[in-house]
């Protein structure tokens, strides 16, 4: 089971020597086990129908017809596959649309969408006792950096629930942690701010094994709200 936390900085912080000392904090005060680090990615596509006056004709309008106004794609990059994983968020109707026949079939009735931005999540992830740690840093569509998402993987257990207390203890000890090292700086301001758990309840995923649409959701959630 994991937990996604996004930093939320204010502009003047938004530099990648922020974003290296954010990291090095969350590092140590981690209790690190293993020297071995690992790298992980995700990137966030959105989409919006077009509301140009040459959109597409009537029959790719009803070949739209059923496709949500905005639709987020997430692509997994990270796990021992290696393998890339797609996901569609539909936030609007709190479903999530997985499998590559599925996922395929629906953007190709979003051919009158248009892409408006794109977010990728790139870092590494470290070991710390029964916890997974994951530090990445965020850039948008124009190759600028955004912000962070640190997120944080209770190995012992899958069940989202059952990890709920565990998780929500390191990711506020590491929030505190961040804090104190960011007011040491004098670069108060900033917030880890936790995704909240009703935000996948909402799209019917509680009492469910944490998978790629926790994930998804999560991580959608994380860097539109940046």
């Amino acid at each position: 089971a994991r937990r996604v936390m996004h930093w939320r900085q204010p502009a003047a912080a938004r530099t990648m020597h922020d974003f290296l000392a954010l990291a090095a904090a969350v590092q140590a005060h981690a209790n690190v086990t293993d020297d071995k680090t690992t790298r992980w990615a995700a990137e966030v596509t959105t989409r919006k129908r077009s509301t140009e006056a040459d959109a597409p004709g009537m029959f790719l309008a009803l070949g739209a017809k059923d496709v949500a106004d905005e639709v987020h794609s997430c692509v997994l990059h990270h796990g021992e596959s290696g393998k890339e994983r797609t996901v569609l968020v539909l936030r609007a109707e709190k479903r999530c649309v997985e499998g590559a026949v599925p996922v395929k079939e629906y953007l190709s009735r979003c051919r009158n969408h248009r892409v408006t931005h794109r977010s990728k999540i790139e870092g590494v992830g470290f070991s710390a006792g029964d916890f997974d740690v994951r530090v990445g840093r965020v850039e948008n569509m124009q190759g600028s950096y955004a912000g962070a998402v640190i997120e944080i993987e209770y190995v012992p257990v899958t069940d989202a629930a059952q990890a709920a207390v565990v998780l929500e203890e390191f990711a506020g000890y590491l929030a505190e942690a961040v804090a104190a090292a960011e007011e040491r700086r004098g670069r108060g301001g900033g917030t880890l701010a936790p995704t909240p758990e009703a935000l996948t309840r909402s799209y019917g995923l509680d009492g469910a094994l944490f998978e790629d649409a926790h994930l998804a959701v999560t991580y959608v959630h994380a860097v539109t709200n940046m």
